[in-house]
């Protein structure tokens, strides 16, 4: 009798869903917030033997074919809020979740990435998506500062920023979580509308954090984050 909002897990590069599961566990927040936690499972890369995402030809993977044939299929069997479906992802599954937001950011309402970042070549979405974003300043396989296959996360910043109407220059907090320094940055457009969300973890390596900020780890922050938007905006 009710609508319910969809949240997709993407799981790194090489991992899988049944591990990721515990890693990423979304489902107390899910029973209490009453959302569907999904967590698919990549298809094996031929290039590298691996379990990826975003497979370029000349695989037949289809990634958002097969994300939109879940949605789909969810809708036959349960009652789906259209507005409210959520993507987050970890190091190749941020790369996901940033590759759904722009590909399809007319079923997409918020994604969020953690310890991953934007490829190239990625098409531009056609409608605002708000985004929040965790990410080490030490990551060494997705470095903060950018390299020669990825863009600087400032760079990711900045882009989403622009895209959704958002003022470049962010509100910036300090936070602390343990002995760990914390940055959090806010990108809000004239009305105050928080579209961007960073957390820049002082130190932080290629990890699914463990953080601890005011009694929310990592995926109470982008629960709290997704909540407060559907395909149209921020709720009201």
């Amino acid at each position: 009798t009710s609508e319910f909002p969809l949240l997709f897990s993407f799981h790194g590069g090489s991992g899988y869903a049944d591990n990721f599961i515990y890693t990423n566990d979304m489902r107390p927040i899910a029973d209490t917030a009453n959302f569907i936690a999904i967590y698919p499972q990549g298809a094996i890369d031929p290039d590298g033997g691996t379990t990826s995402w975003i497979h370029k030809a000349p695989t037949d993977h289809d990634d958002i074919f097969f994300i939109e044939a879940i949605i789909n299929s969810l809708n036959e069997n349960y009652l789906i809020d259209q507005s409210r479906i959520y993507a987050c992802g970890y190091s190749n599954g941020g790369m996901m979740s940033y590759f759904l937001g722009k590909s399809i950011s007319n079923k997409i309402a918020a994604i969020g990435s953690v310890s991953g970042t934007m490829l190239e070549g990625n098409p531009d979405p056609a409608n605002p998506v708000p985004m929040i974003n965790i990410h080490g300043t030490s990551d060494l396989v997705v470095p903060y500062l950018g390299n020669s296959d990825y863009p600087a996360i400032s760079t990711v910043l900045t882009y989403w920023a622009n895209h959704n109407g958002a003022n470049s220059t962010p509100v910036t907090t300090s936070l602390t979580s343990g002995v760990t320094s914390v940055e959090k940055s806010v990108y809000s457009d004239s009305s105050g509308t928080g579209w961007v969300e960073h957390y820049k973890v002082n130190a932080g390596g290629h990890d699914w954090f463990n953080l601890d900020l005011s009694g929310s780890d990592t995926n109470q922050l982008i629960w709290n984050f997704f909540s407060k938007y559907d395909i149209n905006g921020l709720v009201e």
